[in-house]
Parts: structure tokens; sequence; C-alpha cells
């Protein structure tokens, strides 16, 4: 039943949130991203649009916590005027006449930790419609009386929110922000600041000159990030860290593990730095008979290219390949405009109508977003390589050509599909 489009609201919620940020939104506004990865709206080019089309309201609190959030159609009260720290427009709209209010669980995605149907409790009811939606931050802490001797809130403090809301006639005459705004109720904080502008693209880190070897037949591309990469025990022991301590000396190297990736370790090899971001070891008890059981472990990594190197030699170190390697940046013509539009064209179309390209990239939908968002020619292509299902031979192929003939080998080969 639709609400009547003159409905009163002043409601009053709690909301917990692990992300520092709360949101509010209607589901059926966010179903598209039902497929998508959790962390979505961290990613510039998946949250500007979300916030252009009003589908989701998002503050970024400074930190983690409970928050007191009033939501009116009337505007501030005069003990809320008297504390407000700063304002912010947002685009809104509801297409069910409901918002869920929500600290960052319950956002559309492809496994939620909860979900906003199973909760009768956080819900804005609004009639159907475009609204501007006014974020007001409240130092409500400042008020006299606010705390009681314990430094908590009393029942009668200020929210540390108030969102108004106001009917518009079109979402177009509200500017939103491009990323989500940090807008925290703390006097004593930093003047407000965006939540995220990060780039999409895998910074390069210094290259050191030896790296550990793992012999793969399947290329890995710079720019791609890779899950479950299978390794050996031998390799496994290598890279864990987990025992050692950590000390002011030893700190970056944990947390800059990274190793060659290729299909040999013959010197002028062209290979691929490897950034491992995670190490996994699991095992399996397979009965093979009363008192007799196998217990089989394996081990992966999961992280991401890096930059492609060229081997100058391999070596033994510890019972585990090594190699010396240098920077590999083949000269290359500046790629035209035109050769990177019908790249990102071709892929779009390959992307929309493959049946392998699905089964072969986690999150395809959100993989072929990234990739429409972006400008940068190298980035594209080797997201575009990576995406595509290639012999082991035109992978090696592919990572020893310079930017200009990479493109154009790629539009070939997609125009061969």
């Amino acid at each position: 039943m639709e609400l009547p489009s003159n409905l009163n609201l002043n409601k009053t919620l709690m909301v917990g949130t692990d992300v520092a940020a709360w949101f509010l939104f209607d589901p059926q506004a966010l179903a598209h991203r039902e497929q998508d990865p959790c962390d979505w709206w961290t990613h510039d080019f998946a949250i500007r649009k979300e916030l252009a089309a009003g589908n989701l309201l998002a503050v970024d609190t400074g930190s983690d916590g409970g928050f007191k959030v009033r939501f009116s159609t009337e505007g501030l009260s005069d003990r809320e005027r008297a504390y407000v720290r700063y304002s912010r427009e947002f685009r809104l709209r509801t297409l069910s006449g409901k918002l869920y209010f929500d600290g960052g669980y319950a956002l559309s995605c492809d496994d939620p930790t909860s979900k906003p149907e199973e909760d009768p409790e956080n819900w804005v009811e609004l009639a159907k419609g475009d609204y501007r939606a006014t974020v007001h931050t409240i130092d409500w802490y400042e008020e006299p009386g606010s705390v009681d001797s314990e430094g908590t809130g009393t029942e009668t403090s200020l929210p540390a929110y108030v969102v108004v809301l106001e009917s518009v006639p079109s979402l177009e005459l509200i500017s939103p922000p491009a990323i989500i705004p940090r807008m925290e109720p703390d006097l004593y904080s930093e003047e407000p600041y965006n939540f995220s502008e990060e780039s999409e693209e895998i910074e390069e880190t210094p290259l050191k000159r030896e790296y550990a070897l793992f012999i793969r037949n399947e290329t890995i591309f710079p720019k791609a990030k890779i899950d479950e990469i299978p390794i050996s025990k031998n390799e496994f022991q290598q890279l864990d860290f987990s025992s050692q301590k950590i000390t002011a000396e030893n700190v970056l190297e944990i947390l800059s593990r990274s190793v060659v990736i290729s299909p040999s370790n013959h010197p002028q090899q062209i290979a691929t730095l490897f950034g491992v971001v995670t190490l996994s070891a699991s095992n399996s008890i397979q009965v093979l008979g009363e008192d007799r059981f196998v217990d089989s472990w394996s081990y992966s990594m999961d992280g991401h290219g890096e930059q492609r190197v060229q081997i100058i030699r391999s070596f033994k170190r510890n019972g585990v390949d090594w190699v010396e390697v240098k920077p590999y940046t083949p000269q290359s013509e500046p790629v035209p405009d035109t050769l990177v539009q019908q790249l990102k064209q071709l892929f779009a179309n390959y992307a929309a109508t493959s049946p392998s390209y699905p089964k072969r990239i986690k999150y395809a939908h959100f993989y072929a977003e990234r990739m429409e968002s972006l400008t940068e020619a190298s980035e594209i292509a080797w997201l575009v390589a990576n995406a595509l299902d290639l012999a082991p031979e035109i992978q090696r192929e592919l990572l020893s050509l310079p930017e200009k003939e990479l493109v154009e080998r790629l539009i070939a080969l997609l125009e061969a599909i």
C-alpha cells in the first residue's frame, strides 16, 4: 500500500558500525548490487554512481561505534541547531516507501552479514519519490547535561546526526557528493574530508634486486588481482612470517611480501612481480579404513600482479629457487585514445555475450563496470588480458609486448572471438 505523500516523519534510531560509516537506502534501489562484492561501496567508480542516482545515502563517521540519528521532515530543533557542526546534501530516492538504516552489514552484495527484511526495527517510512536529504552533524556532547558522570550519553542527549528529508520534483536540483563524505561528530577532530578517492590502479612497489621464484605455466598479468593460487608446502613456508616477531626492522618486509612468477628461470625471461596479500593453509582428512587415514594439506596465496620484470640469473637459497631481476619497460609509442576506446568497447561486448567470461572472472559484472570507468591504457590492457581465456603461449607473448602493441594485439584477439 502506498504511503500518503504528506507523511510527517520524526524518528530516532541507533546504529552500530565497524566500518566507520552508516547508510540509508531502499533495498529495491540497490537490488542490482546483489551479485557484487560486499566492499563495492569502497570503490569510487561504484559509489559515485549510487550517490548520483540517489540510491544510497552514506556518511563516514570517522570511527567505529554506535550513533544516534534522528530522521525528520520538519527540520532541526532549536537545540540541534545550536550544535550543528557542518551539513551535507544528498540525493535520495525511495521506490517502496521504506528506507533501511544500516551500519554496513546489510548493503546489497553477494554475501551480506544481515538482511534488511529480517530486521523489523531500523526502517524509515517515507512516501515514494525523490528527496533532498540534508545530513547535519551535531556536536551533541557539547550541550550541558548530555553525558552522565561516566561519560555516557543520557536518554535526553541530542543525536549525533539529524537527517532532514524534503520532497523534490527532481534529483537534478541537488548536487550530490562524488564519494562518501567524512562527517565526524567530534568538535576536536580534523576538518571533514572525503572518505576515499583511491585509484583502482595497483601501484608499483620499489623493485628489490632478488626475489623467490614461483614457476607457473599460466601467466600472471600486472594489475590483475588473483585468488587462491596453489603453492607448495616449501613455497608456503618461504612466505609465512606468522611465527616471526614483528620489529621496526622487518615490518616492511613482512607487510610487502612479493615473489616472481614465471614459466621458467631462464635468463632474459619476462616475468611478473606478484604482491602476496594473504596466505592460506587447509587440511582434509580422508578415511581409508579402521585406524587408517590420510591427513592432506594444501596451500595457496592471494594477491596481485605488480609489474613486469626480466630475469638476469637464477640460484638456490635454502632449497628454494631465487632470481635476480631488473625492471622490464619496453619502449612504446603513445597509445591513441581511439585505440583505447576501441579496446574498451570490444571488451564490453565480450563481457556481455561470452559464456566463458563469468566463469573465469569472479564478480564478472563488477569487473566490467570497473573496466568501463578506467582511462589509462596500460591498466585497461592488462585487465582485459586477465579476463580472456588465452593459451599459455599467447599469455607469454602479451607479457613481453610494448604498450601500444599490447593494445593492438588484444583488439585483434577480441575481434577474432
